[in-house]
């Protein structure tokens, strides 16, 4: 069993927010996937997303009432985190769940999302983060990016932080505004896949 933990905090401006989902729902949206991948050209969301990744996956159709149920929880602590009310029903709801399958060499580049917020859920991440980061490209830069998804506020300038990496853990949920600019460094350790699920909540 993940260690709980609860965390709405501000690296920048906007607030971000990072816990662990009910396992269960994990194995969920995984069993979705594998029911997709059937039909990959029904379900193929490689035009509508900017991910420069091959398997993407619309699930949204094939998860539980109380699966979507279970991450407007954690949205409406993010709310109730940073000070505004929950979500009465019938307010906010999440119309879309994707899936992103992320191998050795794909990105996903700066983009941003509709609705008001977005989310990403780690269903499997079997890379290893000393060893993603240990790659000809950080080493060269001195720096820790492969594999990391990476918030962007504000712009660069000095005495100014503008950016928060997170390293993802299996079960993570993160939330964050819609509007906010993020990306996906690619990762380079071949035969890994690490998959994830997308949305945003969009107000009725």
């Amino acid at each position: 069993m993940q260690q709980k933990l609860s965390s709405t905090f501000f690296p920048f401006g906007p607030p971000v927010y990072i816990n662990f989902m009910d396992e269960k729902y994990i194995e969920e949206m995984l069993g979705a996937m594998k029911v997709v991948e059937k039909d990959p050209d029904e379900y193929s969301m490689r035009h509508r997303l900017a991910g420069q990744i091959d398997e993407q996956y619309e699930i949204f159709n094939h998860v539980s009432e109380a699966c979507i149920g279970h991450i407007m929880q954690h949205v409406n602590q993010y709310s109730f985190d940073f000070g505004a009310p929950p979500f009465e029903d019938g307010e906010a709801k999440i119309d879309s769940l994707w899936v992103n399958k992320q191998i050795a060499g794909e990105v996903n580049p700066p983009h941003s999302h509709d609705g008001i917020m977005s989310f990403v859920i780690y269903l499997d991440n079997p890379l290893d983060r000393d060893e993603c980061i240990n790659n000809r490209f950080d080493n060269a830069r001195k720096t820790e990016s492969a594999g990391h998804l990476t918030l962007r506020y504000g712009e660069t300038m000095h005495l100014n932080w503008n950016v928060y990496s997170h390293w993802p853990l299996t079960g993570h949920i993160i939330i964050f505004p819609a509007w906010l600019q993020h990306f996906v460094h690619p990762h380079y350790e071949e035969g890994k896949t690490r998959i994830s699920v997308a949305g945003n909540v969009q107000l009725i």
